[in-house]
């Protein structure tokens, strides 16, 4: 089937769209856009003529999208994402990958990779720009479902088939608290019931590992506090009255100081972290490039980790 001219959307008014939404009203952006409010107001009415549709509605907290303008502005999104990347083809070549790569990485991972995978991306790719985005692991898919970022780092399985999951490393899960007088060298099922712990709330990623592993235990693990942040988690550890389920690389500057203490759980329990990318849009080489840079780290790393645990 042909497509019409009339059928292919402006960038430019879709553009406006967006920063109409991100900015919640037509003055902040157009002050933005660098255009004046009458222009503006012009091209979002040219846009819902066009496809005869009302995008925009004014509620207590200024300018939103309605619903079909919530559809709209996802798509507006990935299209927009796609022509600013667009450049790239004629920029990159198989020898000298340019450009700007969007990644979506969890907090403690991040925390832990990235200052490596910058300095790599430097030093082997200089021409390639890095935008880093943090998250938690549902915000992430989310993101690289709506074409936001090229790629990101999960657990899996993300129980979707709209993503390509490439596994990067395996790592394990550790009992984590400051004393351990009352537990031995291993950590036992019965162990874990009658202690108090820090968990993350639903629908954290380590959250749905911590229940599985329960399940496989076939015991019952209710936290005493749930806590959605590794520096608040770190000083409930710390204060000696909590423990927590969690892997090492979160924790891993406070267990390598002495400052908290890890026992194996038996029997050994891993999180999987993939790269996941999105199976309808093909990775630019670029974007390729930083994932293998980020693999080798991922590996590298991990074996360092279990080395120093053991």
């Amino acid at each position: 089937m042909s497509v019409r001219d009339s059928d292919i959307p402006d960038l430019r008014k879709l553009n406006y769209f967006v920063q109409v939404v991100q900015h919640a009203g037509f003055r902040p952006a157009a002050l933005h856009l660098g255009i004046t409010q009458p222009v503006l107001s012009r091209h979002i009415q040219a846009l819902e003529q066009t496809y005869g549709a009302v995008l925009l509605q004014r509620g207590p907290k200024g300018i939103h999208p309605t619903e079909i303008g919530e559809i709209v502005l996802d798509r507006a999104k990935a299209l927009l994402f796609d022509a600013r990347s667009f450049p790239d083809i004629f920029l990159n070549d198989r020898n000298k990958p340019t450009g700007l790569v969007r990644i979506a990485l969890p907090t403690s991972f991040s925390g832990r990779m990235l200052p490596m995978l910058a300095q790599a991306v430097r030093r082997d790719h200089p021409g390639i720009r890095l935008a880093v985005q943090e998250g938690s692991v549902l915000n992430i898919i989310d993101q690289v479902i709506n074409g936001k970022v090229d790629f990101g780092v999960a657990t899996s399985p993300t129980q979707t088939n709209l993503l390509i999951e490439e596994k990067i490393a395996s790592e394990e899960i550790f009992l984590v608290g400051r004393e351990f007088d009352d537990i031995g060298e291993v950590c036992r099922p019965e162990d874990l019931t009658r202690l108090p712990l820090v968990l993350c709330p639903f629908p954290h990623g380590m959250r749905s590992i911590v229940d599985q592993i329960a399940r496989q235990l076939g015991i019952s693990l209710e936290p005493d506090i749930e806590v959605d942040g590794t520096n608040t988690l770190t000083a409930l550890l710390k204060s000696g009255q909590y423990y927590s389920l969690v892997p090492v690389d979160s924790l891993q500057e406070e267990i390598r100081s002495g400052a908290l203490k890890t026992r194996r759980i038996r029997p050994i329990f891993f999180r999987n972290l993939v790269i996941i990318s999105l199976r309808e849009r093909p990775m630019s080489f670029s974007a390729r490039s930083v994932t293998r840079i980020l693999r080798d780290l991922a590996v590298s790393n991990s074996a360092v980790e279990a080395g120093a645990i053991r």
